[in-house]
This record gives structure tokens, C-alpha cells and sequence, in this order.
């Protein structure tokens, strides 16, 4: 579980990826619900959203992630 407050207020990478099962992350997470619940100008403070889109197709990020990689960005 993540307090959202929390989240938002700033996520230190290495610790938020070795802090989550990418299963259970996605198996736990709504995205309507995710996303309605989050105020993205919060969330994208250090993210430019275009960018995070256009680098991403989202059947990809679901069904595996190369972290490396998305770190990179």
C-alpha cells in the first residue's frame, strides 16, 4: 500500500523500485482510479508528461518493464 501524500510529496527511485513487486503493483492499481486520484501536476513535477507518453506504449509497461530502461527514460 502507498499513501498517496506520501507519493506525491517524492518517491526515491532505487528505493521505490526495490520496494515494489511490479505483479502486485499492477495487480493492485485501478488506472482510472489511479489516475483519478492523483493530481498529475503533483505526480509530473520532475516528469514531462509528452515525453513519459510518446516513450511507453502501455500494453509494453504492463506486461514487463526492462527497468534499465526505464530509468534511462
Amino acid at each position: 500500500g502507498v499513501i498517496l501524500e506520501d507519493f506525491i510529496e517524492g518517491v526515491i527511485l532505487e528505493d521505490f523500485i526495490e520496494g515494489v513487486i511490479l505483479e502486485d503493483f499492477i495487480e493492485g492499481v485501478i488506472l482510472e482510479d489511479f489516475i483519478e486520484g492523483v493530481n498529475l501536476e503533483d505526480f509530473i513535477e520532475g516528469v514531462i508528461l509528452e515525453d513519459f507518453i510518446e516513450g511507453m506504449i502501455l500494453e509494453d509497461f504492463i506486461e514487463g518493464v526492462i527497468l534499465e530502461d526505464f530509468i534511462e527514460g
